[in-house]
């Protein structure tokens, strides 16, 4: 599948600040909110929007959503969560009120681990790892391929999986080895918490890396194949369709 030229997405999104960037990326936090003793930082807004969205108030709404969402799903009072796609930590502040979370972030932007790795350096139950996996939006030189990317966590070692816009961004054969990764690293009866977009053009996958949409009867053939299941689907939240799949 051929992806659009950075060309084509720039005209057809003009107004993404952080790919408007230059030069180093402003790994920085809010002025006004930084430096308060424990207590993590808030990102600036070339930062949130990489992940979600600059405006402080979406970029609040949809971390503590897909928190709440995330916790309704432990079966544990010592969750260990994996977020994958983490971006500037939107979920995992909503996280460190719980001293009982072990939570692990990852995500192939950069920016976005080096500044969690500052901001949560209070939280020793919190460890973020930077994958340096080729995106063509948010990692054009990265070393490995997603076609083969085996995740830094072990076997079983997940209770909750989140993969919030993961799948909207990657391609179909990354898309297939993701799947298959939540099942190697999730529990026995652990949930991973997906988002697609599901409104693809004449076929059951299709776009780029900006954005990609999956036929929902494909998805669920692809996540069947891998040995988990649909176990429930949770409906649009904040544009995205957020499906809960299970490992028996």
């Amino acid at each position: 599948m051929a992806e659009a030229t950075s060309e084509e997405r720039s005209a057809a999104q003009p107004n993404i600040l952080w790919q408007k960037l230059r030069g180093d990326f402003p790994i920085g936090s809010e002025p006004h909110a930084r430096g308060q003793p424990a207590v993590v930082d808030i990102p600036n807004a070339a930062l949130r929007e990489s992940s979600s969205d600059a405006d402080l108030g979406n970029f609040y709404a949809v971390g503590e959503a897909w928190a709440q969402l995330a916790m309704s799903l432990t079966t544990t009072s010592t969750p260990r969560i994996v977020d994958i796609g983490c971006g500037c930590g939107k979920m995992a502040r909503f996280f460190v009120v719980n001293p009982q979370v072990h939570y692990c972030g990852i995500d192939v932007f950069g920016p976005a681990i080096a500044w969690c790795l500052e901001a949560f350096q209070h939280f020793p139950n919190f460890r973020f790892e930077h994958l340096n996996v080729y995106s063509s939006v948010y990692n054009p030189a990265g070393a490995m391929q997603s076609e083969t990317v085996v995740l830094p966590v072990k076997d079983g070692a997940a209770d909750v999986v989140i993969c919030a816009s993961l799948f909207t961004h990657l391609l179909q054969p990354e898309f297939v080895r993701y799947i298959a990764e939540l099942g190697r690293i999730l529990v026995p009866n652990g949930r991973a918490l997906v988002s697609i977009h599901d409104e693809p053009k004449d076929s059951s996958f299709s776009g780029d890396a900006s954005r990609i949409d999956i036929d929902r009867s494909y998805f669920v053939d692809t996540v069947t194949a891998t040995g988990l299941q649909v176990s429930r689907r949770i409906g649009a939240v904040y544009g995205q369709q957020v499906y809960v799949l299970s490992k028996s």
